[in-house]
């Protein structure tokens, strides 16, 4: 049996062989833990912005959160202390300012 190799293309391996319940059970939940692991560093950038308005993104790249460069950079913009959306149609407008 070989390895399960991922690259630009996906995961790559043989059908039955590389591919079986087990291994594709594991792949699921590797994938599961990341997703969840995302979900919660954008939950604490955005909680840090909500509780610190004033704060600069070096704050929070020093801080004790043990967070990269990378994902306070992913995450900055999802929320803007100085934006405050009336309705829906702001929320609308503020999100696609922010994802291009």
């Amino acid at each position: 049996m070989n390895a399960i190799k991922f690259g630009t293309g996906g995961f790559r391996g043989v059908i039955g062989e590389d591919f079986t319940p087990e291994t594709t059970c594991g792949i699921a939940e590797a994938l599961s833990q990341i997703i969840e692991e995302e979900g919660t560093k954008k939950e604490i950038v955005v909680e840090w912005r909500k509780a610190h308005p004033e704060g600069r993104r070096c704050e929070l790249y020093n801080s004790d959160l043990n967070l990269s460069k990378a994902t306070v950079d992913r995450w900055w913009d999802l929320y803007d202390p100085g934006v405050k959306p009336k309705n829906a149609s702001d929320i609308v407008a503020l999100w696609r300012s922010n994802h291009p």
